[in-house]
């Protein structure tokens, strides 16, 4: 069992899979039908349709408060296979 290579797999796919998602943490890992299932959470920032301007910066406080607010974590299980460590896919997490 090396489930620090397992998170590494699923880490780096996940980051290639969902390029504007940061902060990622493995949040469980189990082997299961001979797969790895690695959880990462990790955050989402979403353009916000308060695309406000004000002062020398560019924004206001309203709108930083706003983009502040789009930012969730979101929760997915990455498989990965327990002997050859290829990546299989993902799927939604019960945890989010």
């Amino acid at each position: 069992m090396d489930f620090k290579r397992a998170i590494a797999i699923a880490e780096k796919n996940a980051k290639e899979l969902v390029p504007e998602a940061y902060s990622f943490t493995p949040e469980g890992a189990i082997i299961s039908d001979g797969n790895y299932e690695i959880t990462l959470s990790y955050y989402v920032a979403g353009k916000g349709p308060l695309e406000l301007t004000s002062g020398e910066d560019g924004k206001n406080n309203l709108s930083k408060l706003a983009t502040l607010m789009e930012m969730k974590r979101e929760y997915k299980v990455f498989i990965v296979d327990e002997h050859d460590f290829s990546f299989k896919g993902f799927k939604p997490s019960k945890e989010g």
